[in-house]
């Protein structure tokens, strides 16, 4: 039986029909590949690069018409600006959700995408005040960058929070599935205790919000200091280089420390993965610099005020619009190149913690 199983196996195929069928075998292989490069080519080189050039133009505008001749009272202003608005933002989702919830699908996709911006430029305003504050009181030299860096590092380790240095490429977020929710650290509801939510929420925006920040401008400001300082369109390319090299190979580690971490005990494990957390976060700085530091050079350098405009702009209309579109248009989901998440973390080995 195992000889005539291996002469039809080694049989050439000479029928149409068998033809059509190894065809038809193959055809979900090929879909599978194509997909796999237009999802490589919309989350490296079209989404991420939209999100960035929101985050910088929006950046921009406010340097120009949040009292720009006084870099303290500025950076103080974003700061008050962008907690409130999170904070408001986290306050009023329940009731946000009840009224829009009931509404039609037009209003739905309105008011989903009203709620995307003002939150996306609350949050812009947050980074900006605590980046701000930060050089203003510490400088912008290599140990201002170290102290921020480990301070952040200290906080997001202690709580286990340190996912959320995540960005894109790696961390994203999709209007199709918008629900109006905003999520705290240890996820108390307001409806159960007022006064543990506020808790819950001053915790998660104030410090945990902060310490984000705090962990990029730290990094960020020592890669400033370090890599090619003289030459702003070098340090560029160097960063941009650095970072996919970094993103793309945590890819292809990622399935093999996931398998490594659920060998692991508790702590070694928690370790293990918020070093490799750190890795992957190092890159996805990296290709954020070098993307914004070579908008600078190429997109309107001599005018900061347009440029900021049309990088805020590009952002908006590709991330509203063209990802919606390619979404619909081709049911796209990042499931290609994942970075396995699970309830709390990076890797696919789940933990109790």
């Amino acid at each position: 039986m195992a000889d005539e199983d291996r002469e039809t196996a080694l049989e050439p195929l000479h029928s149409t029909d068998e033809n059509q069928t190894q065809h038809s075998h193959r055809s979900p292989v090929c879909n599978r590949i194509c997909m796999c490069t237009l999802d490589g080519v919309a989350l490296f080189c079209i989404i991420t690069t939209a999100v960035i050039f929101f985050w910088r133009g929006t950046w921009y505008i406010m340097d120009n018409i949040v009292n720009p001749r006084n870099y303290e009272a500025s950076g103080w202003l974003s700061f008050v600006l962008g907690f409130l608005i999170i904070i408001v933002m986290h306050m009023w989702q329940t009731t946000f959700k009840r009224i829009v919830g009931k509404s039609n699908r037009v209003l739905w996709n309105i008011a989903s995408r009203v709620h995307t911006y003002i939150l996306a430029f609350g949050c812009v305003n947050q980074w900006r005040g605590v980046w701000h504050v930060w050089d203003n009181y510490t400088g912008d030299g290599l140990n201002s960058g170290l102290i921020s860096t480990f301070t952040a590092l200290a906080i997001l380790w202690a709580s286990r929070s340190s996912r959320n240095i995540l960005r894109p490429p790696n961390s994203l977020l999709f209007d199709c599935n918008h629900k109006f929710t905003i999520l705290t650290r240890f996820r108390v509801e307001i409806s159960s205790d007022i006064y543990l939510y506020l808790l819950d929420l001053i915790f998660t925006v104030i410090v945990l919000g902060s310490a984000v920040v705090s962990y990029w401008r730290g990094m960020w400001t020592c890669i400033d200091n370090v890599l090619f300082p003289a030459d702003t369109e070098f340090s560029g390319w160097a960063s941009l280089g650095i970072g996919y090299g970094i993103v793309f190979t945590s890819y292809l580690l990622q399935f093999i420390a996931a398998e490594i971490s659920c060998r692991l005990g508790k702590y070694s494990r928690i370790a293990f993965e918020d070093f490799f957390l750190s890795i992957v976060a190092f890159g996805i700085l990296n290709i954020w610099r070098g993307v914004w530091y070579l908008s600078d050079v190429y997109i309107i350098s001599d005018k900061v005020w347009a440029s900021g405009w049309t990088t805020h702009c590009i952002g908006k209309f590709i991330s509203t619009y063209i990802c919606y579109i390619f979404m619909l248009k081709f049911n796209y989901k990042t499931d290609i190149f994942p970075v396995v998440i699970n309830q709390r973390h990076l890797l696919t080995c789940k933990i109790n913690d």
